[in-house]
């Protein structure tokens, strides 16, 4: 493990290969990381959601081993036995564009992983399973954005009400001071 890291260590530090970095970081592609984010990081950890950090952690785990796992799909195949293609209208170029549609998932490494994660997790006592170091320094840091702890639905709602009244009585006051615009000349 340690001679594969010095390896890739003199790859990434080599000054010819730092040199060539110019041509490659003008050929820059993202369709690749968009693929992943978009279609397979979402269902696994969609923004709706709220997770901790070891639970983030692990379903971007299972995003990688879902998307590894199907990038090289065959292509789909009709009755025919052609390639089954469909056509799409770019939304940049306002073209057609034809492609190969890919066959379906096939989910049968789950059983493995399921037997794998089992076998891992009986056998230990619960109190081995914690969260990592790194969780555990966020939920030191700050439980939330504000700072401040939660002081329950019901008080936010009273002092919401109290604003808006507090607001509504000002406007009616500075209303009632002025003429209205029906008794105004011009």
């Amino acid at each position: 493990m340690i001679l594969e890291l010095n390896h890739y260590r003199k790859i990434v530090t080599n000054r010819e290969w730092l040199g060539t970095m110019k041509y490659y970081t003008n050929c820059r592609q993202t369709w690749a990381v968009e693929n992943f984010f978009s279609h397979t990081l979402l269902h696994y950890c969609p923004k709706q959601n709220s997770y901790s950090y070891d639970a983030y952690n692990i379903r971007n785990m299972l995003a990688v081993i879902d998307h590894n796992h199907h990038k090289e799909r065959e292509v789909a195949v009709g009755q025919d036995g052609a390639p089954y293609s469909q056509a799409q209208v770019s939304r940049r170029t306002k073209q057609w564009v034809a492609y190969e549609r890919k066959r379906p998932k096939d989910f049968s490494y789950i059983p493995e992983l399921m037997s794998a994660c089992m076998q891992e997790t009986y056998g230990r006592p619960l109190s081995t399973f914690s969260n990592s170091k790194k969780a555990m320094d966020l939920k030191t840091l700050q439980p939330n954005l504000s700072g401040k702890p939660n002081p329950g639905s019901k008080s936010l709602l009273a002092q919401m009400k109290g604003r808006k009244q507090q607001v509504h009585n000002i406007v009616n006051v500075s209303y009632r001071g002025k003429q209205s615009h029906q008794n105004m000349i011009f």
